[in-house]
């Protein structure tokens, strides 16, 4: 089997950069052309992925929230000046599913070194926010984001996989079969068939070495993000 992991990190990450391409090129260009869209579908999980496994290597835990944060915020002001977006991007998602993640290491950091207070302070807090955000985004009209609940958890349920599993060579089987579960549920609930073109990713992540790649392509997709979409914003402006 380990003949088949070809694929690196930073492979991982461009083959969804390629895909999100065509998502944005049918969401903005062609909106009545569904394969656009449904190649896009593999983008945010191969990006979910890449970020719990990116939030498992980096060794700046606060400087990797910092600047994912401020860039997040700065995309945020700058879609909703130049195009009017008012959900909040998958940056800012990503931002907070990063947070969810350091407090699940810091749940585990003080469960070890048996500092009881903080430990229960920390699952408070961990408990507050999912609690919090599934009331948000499914109860309320002021938080509208890029996939909703199901953006901000999956990274955290996949980096949950890997902290726990990762002396195992299973794990990555877990992860498929996690992301196989939530994309099928994702269908019936949203009733868009198209989601079920997400399960393209499985082949692509059983094709996974655990490797970063010649190159760091640690801040790539958050460069490249903004980046597309003012390219096809702009030649959708001159051909329209």
């Amino acid at each position: 089997m380990d003949k088949f992991r070809i694929l690196t990190n930073n492979a991982l990450k461009i083959i969804a950069c390629i895909s999100m391409i065509f998502d944005h090129i049918g969401v903005i260009m062609f909106p009545n052309i569904m394969w656009l869209r449904a190649i896009g579908r593999l983008a945010y999980p191969l990006f979910a992925f890449c970020l719990a496994e990116g939030c498992f290597y980096t060794k700046n835990k606060i400087n990797h929230l910092a600047i994912i944060a401020i860039f997040g915020v700065i995309l945020q002001v700058l879609e909703y000046l130049f195009i009017g977006m008012v959900d909040l991007s998958i940056i800012v998602i990503f931002t907070i599913s990063i947070i969810l993640i350091y407090l699940l290491d810091d749940i585990d950091s003080f469960i070890k070194s048996k500092k009881k207070i903080l430990t229960i302070v920390c699952i408070i807090i961990f408990g507050a926010f999912i609690v919090g955000l599934n009331f948000l985004t499914y109860y309320t009209r002021y938080f509208d984001a890029n996939f909703g609940y199901y953006g901000i958890m999956v990274p955290v349920v996949l980096y949950a996989i890997k902290k726990y599993l990762n002396k195992h060579s299973w794990w990555i089987y877990i992860d498929c079969i996690v992301l196989i579960v939530l994309f099928i549920l994702r269908t019936i609930v949203t009733k868009n068939v198209y989601v079920l073109f997400s399960l393209l990713v499985i082949p692509l992540l059983l094709m996974y070495n655990e490797k970063r790649g010649k190159y760091n392509l640690k801040y790539l997709f958050y460069i490249f993000y903004p980046v597309h979409l003012i390219v096809i914003y702009l030649i959708y402006l001159l051909i329209s």
